[in-house]
């Protein structure tokens, strides 16, 4: 008899150590999520660039996000080679993981900080801009500043400041230093916040 009133009373006195735990999100967990187009003007191989994309991400508790981009180079970049005397053409992309931090996101102007880890290829092409002369495999490392406006419940616009590092370019003359500098984009945000 007193063997079947411990169990019981052990089990009683545990539950308080188990609602002792600390854990880094408690309580109910809010979920959302966006996608929209971004376009970019920033500087490769000493040229102003224009430059397409999209973004996308998982909101967790309206203040972390999740998520992925990629970019496109729209604009002719010219590159010399230095052993060629012919101009090539500087086709570039890149896309990859997203981590994004996010202040007082239901305030009518709110701001977040993010990075992009993203892996990427350049190919360098002919004058008639259809034969590619050249490819490589490149690292883009791309930290963000953003100022958002809220416009509607499902409709944000952002404008972010970044400076875009890349890594590993070699290819037709092109250095890191060539691909890294600063960039302004304009993402329109479309879901639930």
């Amino acid at each position: 008899m007193k063997s079947r009133m411990i169990i019981p009373l052990i089990l009683l006195a545990a539950v308080p150590l188990a609602a002792q735990d600390e854990v880094l999100i408690s309580g109910g967990v809010s979920h959302g999520g966006f996608g929209g187009p971004s376009i970019k003007i920033t500087h490769l191989n000493g040229q102003a660039a224009f430059m397409i994309g999209s973004r996308a991400g998982w909101i967790i508790n309206h203040t972390f996000v999740l998520g992925s981009s990629n970019y496109s180079l729209l604009s002719k970049v010219d590159v010399h080679d230095q052993g060629d005397d012919a101009t090539s053409y500087l086709a570039m992309n890149y896309s990859g993981l997203e981590l994004e931090y996010i202040r007082d996101s239901d305030k009518l102007i709110n701001y977040s900080i993010y990075t992009l880890f993203a892996p990427g290829t350049i190919h360098l092409k002919d004058s008639d801009f259809q034969r590619y002369t050249s490819n490589d495999l490149i690292f883009v490392l791309e930290p963000s500043l953003c100022l958002t406006l809220n416009i509607a419940r499902f409709f944000r616009i952002s404008l972010s400041g970044s400076y875009r590092l890349a890594l590993d370019v070699d290819s037709g003359g092109l250095s890191n230093e060539d691909l890294r500098g600063a960039g302004v984009a304009l993402t329109f945000k479309f879901g639930k916040f």
